[in-house]
């Protein structure tokens, strides 16, 4: 995950007012259990040391928030396209363009921020393991847990009854 402090939004005494931060997490990290976003904020406008170049902090806040992201979905980074988001997940565009039928021109540039659908939720049922599921999709054992960091994160070969998972079917399997 990466994290970006924005720039200081400046008052006209000089003192910083505002700055915002923006958190990209992992391609790999959607649909997982909430993940703790922690920061430390500091008021720097209190006194200077002795040398005069030293800021002495004034005040100090600690902060956590939970962030959820939702499975099969993933924000869209600059210049990126249809097909740079297929290569990743190892699909082809022409799914992933099935998937978002909002996307006028599949060829271009995409938006940054903007969601795109990756694949499907499935609820497993009772009696579901993952070397099933993988047959039934046409998917991969390494496919499914690389799209759901939280099966990953406990068991590579069991999966929850009512468990949802994101599964990027291939079409294209002889395997079903």
């Amino acid at each position: 995950a990466r994290a970006v402090l924005s720039p200081p939004v400046v008052t006209h005494g000089g003192s910083v007012f505002s700055r915002r931060l923006r958190w990209v997490p992992l391609r790999s990290q959607g649909g997982a259990h909430p993940f703790l976003v922690c920061f430390t904020a500091q008021d720097s406008s209190g006194t200077t040391s002795a040398s005069s170049n030293v800021i002495v902090p004034h005040k100090q806040s600690h902060g956590c928030i939970a962030v959820l992201l939702e499975r099969c979905r993933y924000a869209v980074r600059p210049g990126e396209t249809m097909q740079d988001i297929a290569a990743f997940y190892q699909t082809n565009w022409i799914q992933l363009w099935a998937l978002n039928t909002d996307i006028v021109d599949p060829d271009g540039v995409l938006m940054e921020g903007s969601i795109v659908a990756i694949g499907h939720t499935y609820q497993v049922a009772e009696g579901d393991v993952i070397d099933w599921v993988v047959r039934k999709f046409g998917s991969s054992k390494a496919q499914i847990l690389a799209n759901n960091h939280d099966v990953a994160q406990y068991s590579a070969d069991s999966i929850g009854t009512g468990q949802s998972v994101c599964l990027i079917p291939n079409s294209c399997s002889t395997h079903l």
